[in-house]
């Protein structure tokens, strides 16, 4: 396994879900139908949505009570342990109270020692999530090629931690698509099947046969490419991305027709912004190889 799969899923974390700037403070994410709450950290933990967010973030702010720069009381730490910023990012403006605790909680946050310790845990439960990524992984066996193309390198770790980052910690389907099956995807719409032997662009065609994947005219579909897109990146700057010929003929048809269709405008404009760039890359390298 790939000795730096934790900082790798750290950058990635970074261009995935927030910059540096707003893992330092409570942000509001503006979500699609504004269910979100506030969320903070490189992991952007969701203080609605993530029953642990509401304890981390107590553990950090209880560290700084009546510090200087800091106007946080100890009956605020209650609060946010309390999950009395367990709602929508909408409903905590649309209390003075809790819109004033967001803003002395930020100030807080902005103090050195304060970023510090907010990294620290972050990467703690980071490495936590890597271990049992990494754990599942070994589960899979080495019956098939699918798991043991999950071993040999980066690219197949780094996606399953931003899959589950993703679409959440089940991975029953996805498991059953790395051993060989044949499994049904968005609503019974699309049924993939993986290569033998099992290679990269089989990871790709499953994501972008999901629901949020699917799509000529989804957001989902641009924001899963721009995912996979990023880990192109992070992958390819620790070293070479090895294609076999299943990963050309892939990338030089069906991948480069998808971003080069206009069908999907949010595609288009995504891919206007270079927010693809990485992909366009390796389908580039791929041409080279046809």
């Amino acid at each position: 396994m790939p000795t730096n799969l934790l900082d790798a899923y750290w950058n990635l974390c970074l261009v995935n879900e927030s910059s540096l700037e707003s893992a330092e403070k409570l942000t509001d994410a503006h979500m699609d139908g504004g269910k979100n709450g506030y969320s903070f950290g490189v992991k952007q933990f969701d203080l609605k949505t993530n029953e642990e967010a509401g304890a981390l973030l107590a553990d950090i702010l209880d560290q700084f009570v009546g510090s200087a720069g800091s106007a946080l009381k100890p009956d605020d730490v209650a609060k946010v342990r309390g999950d009395a910023l367990k709602l929508s990012a909408g409903d905590v403006d649309a209390s003075a109270d809790l819109k004033a605790l967001v803003a002395r909680i930020n100030a807080t946050l902005a103090l050195s020692g304060a970023k510090t310790l907010l990294h620290e845990k972050t990467r703690g439960v980071m490495e936590g999530e890597v271990k049992a990524t990494l754990s599942q992984i070994e589960e899979f066996g080495d019956a098939v090629s699918g798991a043991s193309f999950f071993k040999q390198g980066l690219f197949g770790p780094l996606f399953l931690l931003d899959y589950k980052n993703f679409f959440g910690n089940s991975i029953e389907t996805l498991t059953k698509f790395v051993a060989g099956d044949t499994v049904t995807l968005n609503n019974g719409i699309n049924v993939v099947k993986a290569s033998d032997p099992f290679v990269l662009t089989d990871l790709m065609h499953y994501i972008l046969s999901t629901k949020q994947g699917s799509g000529s005219g989804k957001t989902g579909r641009a924001d899963v490419l721009r995912r996979i897109s990023n880990i192109v990146r992070e992958v390819r700057n620790d070293g070479a991305l090895p294609l076999t010929t299943v990963d050309v003929t892939w990338l030089t048809t069906i991948l480069d027709g998808i971003l080069n269709g206009q069908a999907n405008q949010f595609i288009v404009s995504q891919k206007q912004a270079k927010t693809y760039h990485d992909l366009i890359d390796l389908i580039e390298t791929a041409k080279g190889m046809a």
